[in-house]
């Protein structure tokens, strides 16, 4: 399978494709304006005030509902070349019948990535085989076992 990661994803989303995107779903002029100045909000860190001009706030009300939105191209293009995604916010797996098969879907995620201009992570991009064991969105996976990482480590049996 494919375990991958988007760079930076919530700090790289161009707002200028996102607000294409709502465009096509969205016709209320009104709400279309509040949706652009709520992603050209002021940011303050500390001492420092600054305008986002990429990005979605992370935290914001409407970043989960925008980000999902950016990245439904991906999800729609990897679901009709019959890839199994399982995705949440910018961390996803590409389960695949072979190590060939998951080559040609980290390509084409690649890719396609590149329309969203956005980039993997290399460094938490891998092609993992299931028994060899991964870890997704805090649960350690190794063939039918799975068990939370962290303070308490309950194991539940998967796959039975």
């Amino acid at each position: 399978m494919v375990d991958a990661d988007i760079q930076c994803f919530f700090d790289s989303i161009d707002h200028t494709l996102l607000m294409t995107m709502v465009g096509k779903l969205v016709t209320d002029v009104g709400l279309l304006r509040l949706i652009e100045q709520w992603l050209c909000a002021t940011v303050v860190d500390g001492d420092r005030r600054f305008v986002l001009s990429k990005g979605v706030a992370q935290g914001s009300p409407i970043g989960p509902l925008l980000s999902n939105l950016y990245l439904h191209h991906l999800d729609e293009a990897l679901l009709d070349n019959k890839l199994c995604l399982i995705r949440f916010a910018d961390d996803f797996l590409i389960l695949c019948k072979s190590r060939d098969h998951a080559e040609q879907a980290l390509e084409l995620t690649d890719s396609l990535l590149g329309e969203l201009r956005l980039t993997l992570n290399t460094r938490k991009t891998r092609i993992v085989h299931f028994n060899q064991g991964f870890r997704f969105l805090g649960v350690q996976f190794i063939r039918s076992l799975a068990f939370k990482t962290g303070p308490t480590n309950r194991i539940c049996w998967l796959c039975r």
